[in-house]
Order: C-alpha cells, then structure tokens, then sequence
C-alpha cells in the first residue's frame, strides 16, 4: 500500500480494502493500523557500473571475478545468439 503513489482519496480507499479483508479473514484490525505506519522506502539512487564481457573463453571468467567486490557490475554475453545462428550467412559472389 506505501509502495505506490496515490492520491488521498485513493489511500484511503485501498487502507478500507484492506482492513475489510482483514476483518473478514478474522484478524485483528490493528494490524492493518501497523501495515499503515510502515514507511515507504525510498528509492537509492544507482551507484553501480555495468560493463558488458563478451564470454570467449577461461581468461574472461577470471577477468569477471575480478569485478566481483567492485561497484562495477559485470554481465556477459556470447557471440552465439538465436538471432546470429538463424541468420543466412551471404554467400561469396563468384565470377
């Protein structure tokens, strides 16, 4: 309920949801008052790095590993894609 951007009236609408299907599933109302004082988290604001390895062989595993304590987040990809293997490859003219 906190983690949305509502307007008033909307959160006061979804707070009587909630506490109806709280009161129906006979719990205690009170614990829809506690769910109501929880705050919102705020959003941190990105500090990590992305770096993008193309995944060849043992050394760029290795290289990643150096990365793992760093802000630098590391992601991997790979030359054999989907797209790479259904597209036909030209074939040389011939004269």
């Amino acid at each position: 309920m906190n983690t949305y951007n509502l307007n008033a009236v909307n959160r006061e609408e979804d707070k009587n949801i909630i506490k109806h299907i709280i009161s129906k599933n006979k719990y205690d109302i009170s614990l829809a008052n506690r769910l109501a004082k929880t705050k919102k988290n705020e959003k941190q604001p990105l500090t990590t790095k992305l770096a993008k390895f193309t995944s060849i062989c043992k050394e760029t595993k290795f290289i990643t590993k150096l990365f793992k304590d760093s802000p630098i987040k590391v992601n991997s990809t790979t030359r054999n894609t989907i797209k790479r293997l259904l597209t036909p490859k030209p074939h040389p003219i011939q004269e």
